[in-house]
């Protein structure tokens, strides 16, 4: 079974409003100021992007979703940001060398199929003294085990997939393009009404979840939902609502 995401797909801007203090908390680890160059890699609709250019940073946002780009287009003109916008993948973008004091991905470049080609294109593009960040998610929690439960409907990977939960596979990574990277484990909280709410919200509007729902039939894709169900209901730390916590890693590279 084929299964193709297209991160224009659905009501991605649902799933930004969960990751957007992931966003904050990227641009104030990199230190953005005002003046400054910023490379927004797989901005998606301009959460990192956005908080960037409210610290005075001169911003480039790249995705390659057309639709994507456009929201950030639109979120950038209702805030009077001014934002230039490149629509390519992170592992095919040309931007000038040297160019960015700040070189970010949140949540974006940990998709590429070709992590080595996308990360290498990532420092090149970083300036003198400038820092490059990425975030990933690690192989724990209730939001982590729902999704790999989600992927047993996915196709296998051809070879071995990238380690971007694994500290020590990403220094390896940075080191092959003669960069140090510090990493720091750090937590996202989500929260929702209920666990079945935040699912049904991911089934409806997460590029993911839509694209293994279309590429199911309903006898195949209800007993995943549920087993779905039960993980992120294992997780729950709010006994009157729903809260969970979903690690992941911050990557600082300068």
């Amino acid at each position: 079974m084929a299964v193709m995401e297209d991160w224009g797909d659905g009501d991605y801007g649902r799933t930004a409003e969960l990751l957007a203090p992931v966003a904050e908390r990227v641009v104030e680890a990199c230190g953005v100021s005002e003046g400054q160059h910023v490379l927004d890699v797989g901005c998606g609709n301009g959460n990192a992007a956005l908080a960037a250019a409210r610290r005075g940073g001169r911003v480039t946002a790249v995705d390659p979703s057309p639709r994507l780009l456009a929201e950030t287009g639109r979120r950038a003109r209702r805030q009077g940001a001014e934002i230039e916008l490149i629509e390519s993948a992170a592992e095919a973008m040309e931007v000038p060398a040297s160019s960015a004091d700040v070189v970010m991905s949140v949540f974006a470049v940990i998709f590429s199929p070709e992590p080595r080609e996308a990360v290498g294109r990532m420092v090149r593009a970083r300036a003198a003294g400038g820092v490059v960040a990425i975030t990933s998610w690690r192989e724990e929690g209730a939001m982590a085990a729902a999704a790999a439960i989600l992927r047993r409907a996915m196709p296998a990977p051809d070879g071995p997939p990238p380690r971007w939960d694994d500290p020590d596979w990403i220094a390896a990574l940075f080191a092959e393009h003669g960069t140090r990277a510090e990493i720091t484990e750090e937590e996202l909280p989500v929260a929702a009404t209920s666990a079945g709410d935040l699912l049904a919200d991911l089934e409806a509007n997460h590029p993911a979840w839509r694209a293994v729902r279309r590429a199911t039939s309903a006898e195949e894709w209800d007993p995943l939902s549920a087993d779905m169900l039960l993980a992120l209901e294992a997780g729950n730390r709010d006994p009157d609502a729903f809260l969970i916590g979903s690690p992941y890693l911050l990557t600082l590279a300068r």
